[in-house]
């Protein structure tokens, strides 16, 4: 169980638990199981938050699981949700960069994984394309694709 000042802390002799500050468990999440050497605790991002979820409990998962739900519903870009994972929260790891997703289709998979849809496989995750996108999405320093070009 995490300790007090974090989102979730056991009740002590019967007292109220501390109002957590938004977002709390998914920045438990991002700066004690993302941190810069978070490949070492599984061979994928997505296994790493399988270890966050056997490790902190019902609880924190169910925690966290609401908080990436808000996040992903009031969250009004990339950008946004960029800035909560790395700047506020600063994860090391950085889904762009590393896998080809978008902070959204990562914020999807951390759902997901929650909720025991994305189990061990290819990584990134198929269905959001086969490099790791969206069918139909580009990376910035990719030109569009002319009209029934097919994509190599």
């Amino acid at each position: 169980m995490v300790t007090s000042g974090d989102a979730w802390v056991p009740r002590k002799h019967g007292r109220p638990r501390p109002r957590p500050e938004p977002l709390a468990t998914l920045g438990y999440l991002a700066r004690h199981y993302f941190h810069q050497d978070y490949d070492l605790e599984a061979s994928d991002p997505a296994g790493v938050v399988r270890v966050f979820a056997q490790e902190a409990g019902d609880e924190a998962v169910g925690s966290l699981r609401r908080e990436v739900v808000q996040l992903l519903a009031e969250a009004r870009d990339e950008d946004e949700l960029e800035h909560v994972w790395r700047t506020r929260f600063g994860a090391s790891y950085e889904p762009r960069r590393h896998d080809g997703l978008s902070y959204r289709e990562w914020f999807e998979v951390v759902v997901a994984v929650l909720d025991g849809r994305h189990r061990d496989g290819p990584w990134p995750p198929r269905g959001l394309g086969g490099d790791g996108r969206r069918p139909g999405h580009r990376r910035p320093d990719e030109r569009p694709r002319a009209h029934g070009e097919v994509r190599r």
